[in-house]
């Protein structure tokens, strides 16, 4: 399981489909803004806003309790084109490397 804020590491952690737990305490540091009016969206797992969401949030990944894995595939399908695997042997090729 990954626990982030809303950094990009999580659209790569996407490609594993595991659980995915999002802090919000740095959620008003952003003065940039965000591409979408409503970021809820495209957080595909429970938000973690205290002590006791974190417990349960590694509760239910010990239980294996996964209720955002449709949430994970429909985001992982916006934001990752290729999810296909393979990819150090695809950037070796690209490299010309293999």
């Amino acid at each position: 399981a990954l626990i982030t804020d809303f950094s990009s590491i999580y659209y790569d952690y996407l490609l594993l489909n595991r659980p995915i737990g999002f802090t919000t305490d740095d959620v008003s540091d952003y003065h940039r803004g965000f591409w979408t009016d409503n970021i809820d969206e495209y957080k595909p797992g429970p938000k973690i806003n205290n002590v006791e969401d974190l417990k349960n949030f590694c509760l239910s990944v010990v239980n294996e309790n996964d209720y955002f894995t449709e949430m994970r595939n429909k985001v992982n399908e916006l934001v990752n084109n290729d999810r296909e695997g393979g990819y150090c042997k695809k950037i070796l090729g690209f490299l010309d490397i293999e």
